[in-house]
């Protein structure tokens, strides 16, 4: 596996040598060219009369705004999360099907990315103050180095949280709801219904995460 850091904007691209990951990319659409694009469309229907759609566009915006994940690189929002099982670093099975009706906190990383190893501590924390509500943290490495390197990292770092080597058959799932994949990390919150709830790609500071997923425990 080849890789390419890109870690100053948040986000670590690889490339497959063993087609581990799809070779096309995710297009992502800046927050300033999607308001400018917004705004240009807002102003045509004004000068037409068109008021409604106007209105429409401006409630359309502040939801989108007030989303968890405020970067607005959201995928897959609202589709069902595939169904997926592994095994975990301590050889025990987990997936979709035991986990459900828990809130799953996912997280796609590698060992070598600079921004999943700089998020490991605020999951570790989420996990921590969660976990025993109904929250399950499931790290999934694309690592390709060896599971040693990665017991090795978990260890290092104290993980409390599941960890699993993501085969090649989860990023083709997880690739079909949020498109493909060839970013690190990836983070995706799926609600006790089994549906994605947000979706981002880069790195997520606690607070952002916590607001993700705190919604579910505030009663």
């Amino acid at each position: 596996m080849t890789k390419g850091d890109n870690s100053r904007n948040g986000l670590v691209s690889f490339a497959s040598e063993d087609h581990h990951t799809p070779s096309s990319g995710i297009d992502l659409v800046s927050v300033t060219d999607r308001w400018i694009q917004n705004i240009a469309w807002g102003r045509k229907q004004m000068d037409r009369g068109n008021w409604a759609l106007f209105g429409v566009l401006v409630v359309a915006s502040v939801v989108w705004w007030q989303s968890p994940f405020s970067d607005r690189r959201e995928l897959g929002v609202g589709e069902m999360a595939p169904i997926w099982k592994a095994v975990t670093l301590d050889g025990e099975e987990i997936g979709s099907l035991p986990l459900s009706g828990k809130v799953i906190l996912m997280k796609l990383w590698a060992t070598w990315c600079p921004p999943c190893r700089k998020e490991v501590s605020s999951f570790v924390e989420i996990q921590k103050a969660y976990g025993d509500r109904g929250l399950v943290v499931v790290g999934a490495s694309v690592d390709r180095g060896g599971v040693e390197v990665v017991k090795e990292f978990v260890k290092e770092e104290g993980i409390n949280y599941p960890v699993i080597m993501a085969d090649s058959s989860l990023v083709a799932e997880l690739g079909k709801v949020i498109g493909p994949i060839r970013s690190i990390p990836i983070t995706i919150v799926i609600g006790p219904g089994g549906r994605i709830q947000s979706s981002h790609i880069g790195y997520l500071p606690k607070e952002t995460l916590e607001k993700a997923v705190s919604q579910y425990f505030s009663k």
